[in-house]
């Protein structure tokens, strides 16, 4: 289950969301697969684990190094008193 798509751009929300689907998903084909195979003995199919069904998902960030907002305003005061 390769869900890698190079160059889409998430937010982090999103990229937070996708990652709790996949490894929602992969949580629950490892528990069947434990199951199946402490009922019975039956190995998970080797087309679904080529697939990566039972793989974490990983997360990949990668930065340009340019920041999209190089402009803050700021403002600084001093006030010099003198009496």
């Amino acid at each position: 289950m390769n869900t890698s798509t190079p160059g889409t751009q998430l937010t982090a929300a999103e990229a937070v969301e996708r990652l709790e689907v996949l490894y929602g998903a992969a949580v629950v084909a490892l528990r069947k697969a434990i199951g199946e195979f402490i009922i019975d003995g039956s190995l998970p199919d080797a087309d679904l684990r080529a697939a990566g069904l039972f793989t974490y998902p990983e997360l990949s960030v990668s930065w340009d190094g340019t920041a999209q907002n190089q402009f803050k305003s700021r403002a600084y005061g001093l006030s010099l008193i003198h009496i």
